[in-house]
């Protein structure tokens, strides 16, 4: 046989031959709704209404038609396909292992079954005790078109009466020569009862379609269901078309009668049979209806040699369009890695971790809870799926997400990295299928668990964020401040690498292990902000080259992998602009930092990280020196790198200390320097984090702006008319006093009162004050990043 060898084939000619018909375990059980099974019959009837008399290639060429393609592969029966009543039993050869249509398959088979049982009740109504013409047309039935009907869903050795079904799914059925109790699968062992009723004919009528146990199945049931309605009410409308001599001749549809010893003129014998004729008009119907399903539908086989290459077939012809998913199509080469070691797929625990990770897939809801803009968990899936595995797609097309798991899957299984090539094929395969669960419960855990990032959950968890759904172990602060922060700010990129660390976690769940995946968090984050404020640079492109050059799949080693993901980021930052975090020239990053760190609405993510870690462990410089308004770092100070502040209502907005109206013009008190001064305005210098009830609140006036600020740590505050200095004292010492509460807003708030009350010029908020505290804060933010990475 070649290799690729595709034929078109009449139905009766793919189904009456001397194979056996195999579905492979990893295809989905029979799933034909009525619909498919009522389209697939109308499309039968509209051919057979327009069929005319002609020589065979003439009606093939013009009134055939096509029932769709089937991809399978040829090989010769095995043990474990049988039951072996008898040692070296032989009875079965040669088996057509269905790679795909075996939906299409088994309806053939059941509407062939169906017609016969018609066949079956017309035959009923004849009148065959008195009637010699009735007898023979019933018999000339019974040969033509029974046998031959049995014939395309059973099969006999020939040295054996006994028929059994000519289709079983590996893992549930087995051929037997006699014990009907191998067939277990729905169609199977439908199959098996249908031929079984068949002994008691014509002497007794067949049983109601619910005497059949197998039919309980739902999608079964409604198959058959739509075969029986479907094929009476073609009936119906078959019996006003003339057939005889019009559409077919004679001895075409009833060879026996036209020809032979018995023969008579069936037209002329229903003029002569008032009783008989409506039941002749449908068996002519039927035949004809028959006729031209088994003879004039045909379809496409593409069959080789290998399963191999016919899953490659396979692969090739669903790479467009819409009927296969990314899983459907690895699936079968999933299973041939067990099969190959004589196991099979689904008796093992990969096949259940598969089809649950499938069927969270397919649920495909939008996510998010309350989040309002927000991929759907296929396009979330798919892209970590992309880097994990190196493959280069569109993870938001169906032929992308494809070529992500097949080729990943390829990767995967023919990687020769030390920590994969000491598996067997079935053990790459388990694993897998183990990592496709990891990116599953990685998202629905942490990316697309809305109460993950939940204030209110995070106070009715005892103010914890866990690493499992299960609250096995706790975050840390620090890693989960930086894990909240790439949520939100959407660095999806990155979440491939965490990924690879959850897993190792989540196999493995030792201290060590939970420690490598907080140090990945903390480091992509910290490296994720220094790029974009630091570079003004989206790191997109280093983490192409990153999966690209050092495919984490392959790497067990989770120390290696983070000191190469260390210096690799390093290294790019270093080309980019000239950051090298082993070797930092700090003037250059703070000069970078403060030019680059402004407020445009749509950094809002990265102007509170920055803030909330340029304030962590500080206390304000003073409150009666020109550096009142800065920070110093302290011990002493709150711990801002905390999932409390990230996720706090006190710190969640952005506010502008010098309001964006004195860009547009002079504010009363305000500098007249900062008018038109957008750069200054929009600076980190001034920006500081409010609730978003006390930012609605804030007016653009100075002293109202310093009022409301001062109420947050002294609700009883007012600018004073007299003895000012005590007072503002006072009140500064109640600021400092007020260790947690607006730790962000207490330098400035400070500040502000100072100048107000005093109006003296050294506690201006100026443009050079903006600027000095712009570099404060990127001094303490860069501080605090080197230290988080030293640390990890």
């Amino acid at each position: 046989m070649d290799v690729y060898k595709g034929e078109a084939k009449s139905i009766k000619s793919y189904l009456k031959n001397d194979f056996y018909f195999y579905i492979p375990e990893y295809q989905r059980a029979y799933s034909w709704s009525g619909d498919n099974v009522s389209d697939l019959l109308s499309s039968i009837t509209k051919g057979l209404t327009s069929f005319q008399i002609g020589t065979d290639s003439y009606r093939q060429e013009n009134f055939s038609s096509y029932l769709g393609c089937i991809i399978d592969w040829v090989r010769d029966s095995k043990n474990s396909d049988k039951k072996a009543e008898y040692q070296n039993e032989t009875y079965i050869d040669k088996v057509r292992e269905l790679i795909d249509g075996q939906q299409r398959t088994s309806t053939f088979a059941i509407l062939c079954s169906r017609l016969f049982y018609q066949f079956e009740m017309l035959i009923q109504k004849l009148d065959v005790a008195t009637d010699n013409e009735s007898k023979v047309l019933a018999e000339v039935i019974i040969d033509e078109y029974c046998t031959e009907l049995l014939s395309c869903f059973s099969r006999t050795d020939g040295r054996e009466e006994t028929f059994r079904p000519f289709l079983i799914r590996e893992g549930v059925d087995k051929w037997s020569i006699s014990d009907s109790n191998t067939y277990e699968s729905p169609v199977s062992r439908y199959l098996s009862d249908f031929i079984d009723y068949t002994s008691s004919r014509p002497e007794e009528i067949f049983f109601d379609l619910r005497s059949f146990p197998s039919s309980m199945d739902k999608n079964l049931a409604d198959a058959l269901k739509s075969c029986d309605e479907e094929i009476s009410n073609t009936l119906d409308d078959l019996t006003s078309i003339k057939f005889l001599d019009d559409k077919f001749v004679g001895k075409e549809l009833f060879k026996g009668i036209y020809t032979g010893f018995n023969k008579f003129d069936l037209v002329e014998y229903m003029g002569r049979s008032s009783q008989n004729e409506g039941v002749i008009q449908e068996l002519i119907a039927l035949s004809a209806f028959t006729k031209y399903f088994l003879d004039y539908c045909f379809i496409t086989i593409i069959s080789s040699p290998s399963e191999e290459k016919s899953l490659d077939i396979f692969q090739q012809i669903n790479s467009t369009g819409q009927q296969l998913s990314a899983f459907d199509l690895v699936k079968p080469r999933i299973s041939l890695c067990f099969r190959s070691e004589n196991e099979l797929f689904n008796e093992k625990p990969a096949f259940k971790i598969f089809n649950k990770v499938d069927g969270w897939l397919k649920k495909n809801d939008a996510i998010g809870g309350q989040r309002k803009k927000c991929h759907t968990r296929t396009n979330e899936f798919f892209e970590i799926a992309m880097h994990y595995f190196s493959v280069q797609a569109s993870p938001y097309d169906l032929g992308g997400q494809r070529k992500i798991i097949t080729e990943g899957f390829s990767n995967f299984i023919n990687s020769q990295a030390s920590d994969l090539a000491g598996l067997s094929s079935s053990e790459k395969a388990h694993e897998f299928c183990v990592r496709l669960e990891s990116i599953q419960i990685y998202l629905d855990s942490f990316k697309l668990n809305y109460n993950f990032s939940d204030f209110e959950e995070y106070k009715n968890r005892g103010a914890n964020l866990y690493l499992s759904n299960d609250s096995r172990d706790v975050f840390t602060n620090t890693a989960a401040f930086n894990f909240l922060f790439l949520l939100k700010s959407k660095h999806s990129v990155c979440n491939a690498l965490l990924v690879h660390f959850y897993h190792g976690y989540r196999i493995n769940p030792s201290l060590e292990n939970k420690k490598l995946f907080e140090k990945a968090i903390n480091n992509s984050a910290v490296f994720f902000s220094i790029f974009r404020l630091v570079g003004n640079l989206h790191p997109d492109t280093f983490w192409k080259s990153f999966y690209s050059d050092i495919k984490i799949f392959e790497s067990n080693d989770l120390v290696s992998l983070l000191t190469n993901f260390q210096a690799s980021y390093n290294s790019a930052a270093c080309r980019a602009f000239k950051f090298d975090i082993n070797n930092l020239d700090k003037d250059l990053v703070i000069n970078n930092l403060v030019k680059n760190i402004r407020y445009n609405g749509r950094t809002n993510s990265l102007i509170r990280y920055t803030l909330l870690i340029a304030s962590d462990s500080t206390i304000p410089a003073s409150y009666d020196g020109e550096e009142c308004g800065l920070l110093l770092a302290n011990n002493k100070g709150s711990r801002l790198i905390s999932p409390e502040y990230w996720l706090s209502r006190e710190t969640s907005t952005i506010e502008h200390i010098a309001p964006q109206d004195c860009i547009n013009g002079d504010i009363s008190v305000w500098p007249h320097e900062l008018n038109g001064s957008s750069d200054i305005i929009n600076s980190i210098g001034n920006l500081t984090l409010l609730g978003q009830v006390l930012n609605s609140s804030v007016q653009t006036d100075a002293y109202k702006k310093a009022e409301v600020f001062a109420k947050s740590f002294d609700n009883q505050f007012s600018f004073p008319n007299q003895d000012k200095e005590t007072y503002i004292s006072h009140y500064c010492q109640t600021v400092v006093d007020a260790i947690d509460k607006q730790h962000l807003l207490k330098p400035v708030s400070l500040r502000l009162c100072q100048w107000l009350s005093n109006r003296d010029i050294k506690y201006s908020w100026s443009s050079s004050f903006i600027q000095k505290r712009s570099e404060n804060i990127a001094k303490l933010y860069i501080d605090k990043c080197i230290e988080m990475v030293n640390k990890s």
